[in-house]
């Protein structure tokens, strides 16, 4: 409900990453000016060194000054703005099993809080921040499996958590 206001009164660039992503260089001379753009960014500060160096040489795209990104960031910032609200009521109705898998250290996480993830997802905590499977993609490739494996072998039936928090 709370969102869907901050939505009505025009301030999600507020409260979500749409106002930092609508101003978001997407320019730069080269890939290692914008590796080094990344690295030095607080958001990109945990990242494995080999999935920073993929995300600029997958996200980025020549352009007549240099690389671009190879998404708009005003596309971006419009998805922030127009994420859904009023979700929870739709999550009693899921007709697959459901995980969640997030990072322990991650702000987001908490923001939102997780109970009512738990209500309806198996939840998964591993060590990270909110894009911890840049920071650890061998430990989030890991914890997918093991979702997978999980939920398979349950039907979604077990709620609760395949790891400790």
């Amino acid at each position: 409900m709370m969102f869907k206001m901050i939505k009505r009164f025009g301030l999600a660039d507020r409260v979500t990453p749409a106002g930092a992503t609508r101003d978001r260089r997407a320019e730069w001379a080269s890939a290692d000016e914008a590796h080094t753009h990344f690295r030095n960014r607080k958001t990109f500060l945990h990242f494995d060194p080999e999935c920073l160096r993929d995300y600029v040489t997958l996200g980025t795209v020549p352009s007549p000054h240099g690389v671009r990104l190879a998404f708009d960031p005003a596309i971006e910032s419009r998805i922030y703005r127009t994420f859904p609200h009023g979700l929870a009521g739709e999550l009693p109705n899921l007709r697959v099993p459901a995980g969640f898998i997030c990072g322990r250290e991650s702000a987001e996480a908490r923001r939102v809080g997780l109970s009512t993830t738990r209500r309806h997802f198996r939840l998964v905590r591993i060590p990270g921040g909110h894009l911890f499977p840049f920071e650890r993609p061998e430990a989030a490739a890991l914890a997918i499996r093991e979702m997978a494996a999980e939920l398979m072998r349950t039907g979604g039936s077990e709620r609760g958590k395949l790891h400790p928090e």
